[in-house]
């Protein structure tokens, strides 16, 4: 229970900025796509 209030408490700031810009998007899918697609690539060995 520690650890979850904790983090919560660390991410107060990323929630506020959120709450009050509507351009950030509610999920990190562009994010997300991108690490993979690099990771993927230097699997492959085309990094």
């Amino acid at each position: 229970m520690k650890a979850a209030l904790k983090y919560a408490l660390n991410q107060q700031k990323a929630l506020e900025r959120f709450l009050s810009d509507g351009r950030l998007p509610l999920h990190n899918n562009a994010g997300e796509k991108a690490s993979a697609d690099k990771r993927q690539a230097e699997k492959t060995g085309f990094s």
